[in-house]
């Protein structure tokens, strides 16, 4: 019986090390060729989200890495990759990429942030709706409406200032939405065509900001 244990855990020991020199093998190769700039788009992205896959705790980092790409794709393929491992990491990078110079890339952190519902993340993301690059001269872009989208499912009694002035913005959605905002965080309801014409007067009146 002694004997039989022996040669199951030798067993276990070599499959154990085979597996984790193929994984080393993969995860080598794999990101390998996503930092390979002459690859196609597509290459070095589907290498990222395999490399993340085959990463142990130390490898990782080399993926993390790639939040500095001088690609956007390739930081945009970082949100996916560890988004698609289920780590907590992802939030962090999502942190950090939701100011990125990319659009896309920014919306993609948008999207992952949100799901925190944290005051945390509330405020960063209040910050960001206002940031320039969020603009073209003083058109909003798409990401002010994903911004705003989760601002006000469930906005809080501390944010009517800020809702309050972005009755005034230029963009009419953001105008909207925070008239929502506002009617959820005070109660107060007013009806017909004009109604946001009522709620800009009612918070001067209450001098809300």
């Amino acid at each position: 019986m002694k004997a039989l244990s022996l040669l199951v855990f030798l067993f276990s020991v070599n499959v154990w090390s085979y597996v984790q020199s193929e994984n080393d093998q993969n995860f080598t190769t794999q990101i390998a060729r996503a930092k390979n700039q002459s690859l196609p788009m597509a290459q070095r992205w589907d290498a990222l989200i395999k490399s993340a896959e085959d990463a142990d705790g130390t490898q990782i980092k080399q993926v993390l890495e790639f939040a500095k790409s001088k690609d956007w794709y390739m930081r945009n393929a970082l949100l996916v990759a560890l988004d698609k491992v289920g780590t907590d990491l992802v939030y962090d990078k999502a942190k950090v990429l939701v100011s990125d110079k990319a659009l896309v890339v920014r919306s993609a952190a948008v999207d992952i942030l949100t799901r925190l519902e944290s005051q945390e993340v509330r405020e960063l993301l209040a910050k960001e709706l206002n940031r320039n690059y969020n603009f073209v001269g003083k058109k909003s872009l798409w990401i002010r409406a994903q911004i705003m989208k989760n601002l006000v499912k469930k906005p809080y009694q501390s944010e009517r200032e800020y809702f309050s002035k972005l009755l005034f913005d230029n963009d009419p959605e953001i105008s909207a939405m925070s008239m929502q905002a506002l009617e959820k965080i005070s109660q107060v309801h007013f009806e017909g065509e004009n109604a946001l014409g009522s709620w800009k007067k009612f918070v001067k009146e209450q001098k809300w900001f």
